[in-house]
């Protein structure tokens, strides 16, 4: 069994999350009446819409984006990991996590909406769909 690349949790992470964050504050047509919460899930859902029609799409050699959803003000990532062929550290999710705070913390749209009531929660499965694990990042955990 190989190991996984080095590169993969950084880029399992980066790769469709962060890019697509800014979509509700660039390119989403709320109304100025609405309020911020509205704002944030208004651009989830572009961002969902958006990144959902070129789905899946391989992430890594050892990963790859099934989904992307949004449930109100939560953006929800769902990644299968090729567990067969690759090796997962053991404390995966617990790098995993570390890993996707400092880039949204120190990512400026994905922290926006962080600070407005946004919410990023990533889901891994395996091949055989079976949970290996998951995370919510809050700005909370920026602090």
């Amino acid at each position: 069994m190989r190991k996984a690349p080095a590169a993969f949790l950084t880029f399992v992470i980066a790769a469709a999350g962060f890019a697509i964050a800014g979509e509700f504050i660039h390119s989403a047509t709320v109304p100025v009446s609405a309020n911020v919460a509205d704002q944030v899930e208004e651009g989830f859902k572009r961002a969902a819409e958006r990144v959902r029609s070129t789905l899946p799409k391989r992430v890594d050699d050892a990963t790859t984006l099934m989904d992307v959803s949004n449930t109100g003000t939560v953006l929800t990532y769902r990644y299968m990991v090729d567990s067969d062929n690759y090796e997962l550290i053991p404390n995966f999710m617990q790098v995993a996590r570390q890993r996707a705070i400092g880039l949204a913390c120190n990512t400026e749209d994905t922290k926006a909406a962080m600070e407005a009531g946004g919410t990023y929660e990533f889901n891994y499965s395996d091949g055989k769909f079976q949970s290996l694990g998951g995370f919510v990042v809050t700005s909370a955990d920026c602090r």
